[in-house]
């Protein structure tokens, strides 16, 4: 019960997760005593997405925040988000936010963008 009341509270907060993992693996699943099945099913009744789905957002949301408050080039935001290829990267950004990486930056950076 504790352990999957912190699990939902991190997947809530978007407090960091292993960006790295896109999958809930056995090392996962056997940390919480969960089933890898049950804690797809915990995760999302608890947040409307599957596991890999909240990954993918926090790595977004992280993203645009480096993008927004930094002056990291885009290739180090890809590295440090935990995506290997650029492109990939660029294409997930631009599905999630509708915009590329380097469009965002430029809108968050105007005036009155908000």
């Amino acid at each position: 019960c504790c352990i999957r009341t912190r699990l939902l509270f991190r997947l809530r907060s978007r407090e960091r997760l292993p960006w790295r993992t896109s999958k809930l693996g056995d090392s996962i699943s056997e940390k919480l005593t969960y089933s890898e099945r049950q804690l797809q099913r915990i995760i999302t009744n608890a947040t409307g997405m599957s596991f890999s789905q909240n990954i993918q957002n926090q790595k977004m949301q992280r993203a645009a925040s480096l993008l927004t408050d930094s002056d990291m080039s885009i290739s180090a935001i890809c590295e440090q988000v935990g995506y290997p290829s650029q492109n990939n990267f660029r294409k997930m950004f631009a599905r999630h936010f509708g915009v590329t990486p380097s469009e965002y930056r430029k809108q968050q950076a105007m005036p009155g963008s908000f």
